[in-house]
């Protein structure tokens, strides 16, 4: 589990090679504890590398532009390591955001963690 700030983000591998990364709460997320969260998932990815990945942001109703950033950041440390990201779950006003911003065209984003899944077992 890593703990930082006011969420917690659960790890759980579910096969020998991927990592799911359930997050409980991005909303009251202060900037440090996003930058502590963000180091720590850059570690996690040079130190597994390489891995497969899923990000679900099931209970998240709102994320900032550092969200955002730290989403980039970690797609080019993902990709710098020959590991892989997915990331699911999104609700259809951050799907929105994510095509104002066009950073769906460079995030794999699925439906679902099962959608995710599927498309890690191609």
């Amino acid at each position: 589990m890593l703990v930082k700030g006011y969420f917690l983000w659960i790890l759980t591998v579910i096969e020998d090679d991927i990592v799911h990364i359930l997050e409980s709460n991005l909303l009251e997320m202060e900037e440090r504890a996003l930058n502590e969260l963000a180091k720590s998932l850059f570690e996690l990815v040079e130190e597994q590398s390489p891995m497969k990945l899923i990000l679900s942001f099931v209970h998240v109703k709102y994320f900032s532009t550092s969200v955002l950033g730290m989403l980039v950041m970690l797609k080019k440390k993902v990709v710098e390591s020959n590991s892989a990201l997915k990331i699911c779950s999104i609700k259809p006003s951050l799907y929105e955001m994510l095509v104002l911003t066009k950073l769906n065209t460079i995030l794999d984003i699925y439906k679902d963690e099962e959608a995710a899944l599927a498309s890690f077992r191609r």
